[in-house]
């Protein structure tokens, strides 16, 4: 369990899998807690569903508030090394949105977490409103954070 101060309430995001005839679309990626044996939480509840996280193909962030980022990437306890959670899948990323979180590195975002993105050749950023593959359809909303998007 994440310990927490004292008067602190716990909020997160719970990540929705959506599975295509062409994907396994991720849709956020929770706060990246690892559960008692050190495995990301989040791979865990895809295992115990019958998912291999690799089979992940499209990561689709919304924004990168640590709530909803915070599995982007994860730290090997052995190495330090910082990975992306979903390595064989394609992240999608508002580009601006990117910029701000390193920007604003702190309460909100975590630039540790997030700053490999952009670094990585797997991370496609994009824009204002898009679509992806021919049936994705994203929209730049900007209204929970100043570059918030849907998919």
């Amino acid at each position: 369990m994440q310990q927490r101060g004292p008067g602190a309430l716990l909020v997160e995001i719970q990540p929705f899998l959506v599975i295509t005839d062409k994907d396994y679309l991720l849709c956020d990626t929770g706060l990246g807690f690892r559960n008692n044996d050190g495995i990301l939480q989040l791979h865990q509840n895809l295992i115990d569903n019958g998912i291999n996280p690799l089979e992940i193909t499209k990561v689709l962030m919304s924004h990168l508030h640590k709530d909803h980022a915070g599995g982007v990437s994860t730290k090997d306890p052995v190495t330090g090394e910082r990975t992306l959670s979903f390595p064989h899948a394609t992240y999608y990323v508002n580009g601006r949105e990117m910029q701000y979180a390193i920007e604003q590195d702190g309460k909100s975002y975590l630039a540790d977490e997030v700053g490999l993105l952009p670094q990585r050749d797997n991370v496609q950023f994009i824009d204002n409103n898009g679509t992806i593959d021919g049936y994705i359809h994203y929209e730049f909303t900007g209204g929970h954070c100043p570059y918030h998007q849907c998919s």
